[in-house]
C-alpha cells in the first residue's frame, strides 16, 4: 500500500499498487490501552490498536492494520522477545499511513502512563501520536452504535481471520465489557461520530 498525504485537506490518498487507487481517506486509529480482561475464566493482560480509514466519498470505514499488544517498548530476557511492544509498529504505520490521531476511552491515570511512555520513545518519531479521549458511557450503547455502522454497511473489517473479525464473531451484544479489540473499535466509531469529517 502506498499513501500520499494531502496537507490542505489533512486526509490520504491510499493506492494498493502502482495503478490501482483505493480513494481518499481520513485516517484515525484507536487504542484500548493493556489491563487485565477476562477471557475463559482467566485473567489475561493485553491492549488493542487499530489504523482505520473513513474513505471521504463513500463514507466507509476501513480497518486496515490491527494487532494487540502489553507493552509500547519491547520486554526483552537474553536474546528473546518476551513481550512485542507497540512503539517500532506505530512508526510503520505513520510512515505507511501518515496516521498520528488515535481515540481511547479508559481511566485518565490508565491512559497518562502508556501516553508518556510513547511521548519518550526514540522509536516514534515526530510528530508524536495525539490521543483523544472519546466518551463511552456504557458498553451497551457503544457496542449498539458499533452494530448500528455495521447493519448500514458503513464499516469493513478488512482481511477475515484477524484477531479482530475473529473477536467481532466472538463478542456478544450482552457482554457487560467488552474484550480490548471490541472496545477499540467502539472508541473509533464514538471517534468519528464525535467528531466526523467535515471535508
Amino acid at each position: 500500500m502506498d499513501s500520499i498525504y494531502l496537507p490542505e485537506k489533512r486526509t490520504v490518498s491510499l493506492y494498493r499498487d502502482a495503478s490501482t487507487w483505493e480513494g481518499e481517506f481520513l485516517m484515525r486509529g484507536a487504542v484500548c490501552w493493556p489491563d487485565f480482561v477476562e477471557r475463559c475464566g482467566k485473567k489475561e493482560y493485553e491492549g488493542f490498536i487499530i489504523i482505520a480509514g473513513l474513505n471521504v466519498n463513500s463514507k466507509i470505514l476501513t480497518v486496515f492494520e490491527s494487532r494487540s499488544f502489553q507493552t509500547i517498548e519491547n520486554i526483552i530476557e537474553g536474546h528473546e522477545i518476551l513481550y512485542q511492544g507497540i512503539s517500532s509498529w506505530m512508526a510503520k504505520m505513520w510512515a505507511k499511513y501518515y496516521i498520528n490521531m488515535y481515540y481511547f476511552s479508559q481511566s485518565w491515570e490508565l491512559a497518562s502512563k502508556f501516553r508518556l511512555e510513547i511521548l519518550r520513545s526514540v522509536q516514534i518519531p515526530n510528530p508524536k501520536p495525539q490521543f483523544i479521549e472519546v466518551d463511552i458511557v456504557t458498553n451497551k450503547e457503544a457496542r449498539a452504535a458499533l452494530w448500528r455502522w455495521k447493519m448500514m454497511k458503513k464499516l469493513d473489517l478488512g482481511e477475515e481471520g484477524t484477531e479482530l473479525h475473529d473477536a467481532v464473531l466472538a463478542s456478544r451484544m450482552e457482554d457487560d465489557k467488552a474484550q480490548p479489540a471490541i472496545h477499540a473499535l467502539q472508541c473509533l466509531v464514538a471517534g468519528l461520530e464525535k467528531y466526523p469529517y467535515r471535508g
